[in-house]
């Protein structure tokens, strides 16, 4: 909130100066941030907590459609990158391709790949849960 609070001000200060500049006759108003009240937040530990692994699933699910989704916009990307060769000439257009493929694309393959391990493993504590709760409905 601070930090927030030291940028409204540095903004307003902006502000107010090209008002001063560029308009000196218009109408005055006070871009200042406004100062900063301190709250207290009181957090107490549960003693119990509730799952529900049906809609956790269905969370984990719409997870994995998220980073497919991420994937095809990526590789959207990388043919674009590869595309700029028909317009974009000269070494320092060959570097930037250079770059993208042997240090962005490397990266995201394996940020891919957590993200779905991340995904699976859930999946996987999800469904683990469900048998175990039915396990305790059973004589």
């Amino acid at each position: 909130m601070a930090a927030s609070n030291a940028v409204f001000t540095a903004c307003s200060e902006v502000v107010n100066q090209l008002a001063d500049k560029f308009a000196p006759q218009g109408a005055k108003s006070s871009y200042a941030a406004k100062q900063y009240r301190g709250i207290n937040i009181t957090t107490y530990v549960p003693d119990k907590v509730a799952i529900y692994p049906p809609l956790m699933k269905k969370h984990l699910e719409e997870l994995f459609r998220q980073i497919f989704d991420l994937g095809n916009l990526f590789a959207k990307m990388e043919q674009t990158f590869v595309n700029t060769k028909k317009f974009w000439v000269g070494e320092s257009a060959e570097r930037s391709r250079t770059n993208f493929m042997t240090k962005v694309d490397p990266k995201f393959t394996e940020l891919s790949q957590v993200l779905y391990q991340i995904q699976k493993n859930g999946i996987e504590w999800v469904e683990e849960t469900i048998k175990y709760e039915a396990s305790l409905s059973t004589p």
